[in-house]
């Protein structure tokens, strides 16, 4: 990712809908490991962040 300074309205939350039945598929697989649904997804989005920032 290219590291100029570009500018950007940065949000302070994130808000996603994902459907009835995609919540509670994420709610399943965070409970699984012992966390929440918000926590889980957390996790994710920040893991693909850094994959995404690390191919270029």
């Amino acid at each position: 990712m290219s590291t100029s300074k570009l500018k950007v309205k940065v949000p302070k939350q994130l808000k996603i809908e994902l459907s009835p039945d995609k919540m509670r598929e994420l709610a399943e697989l965070a409970a699984k490991r012992g966390l929440r649904s918000t926590q889980l997804a957390r996790m994710w989005i920040l893991e693909k962040i850094e994959e995404v920032a690390a191919s270029g």
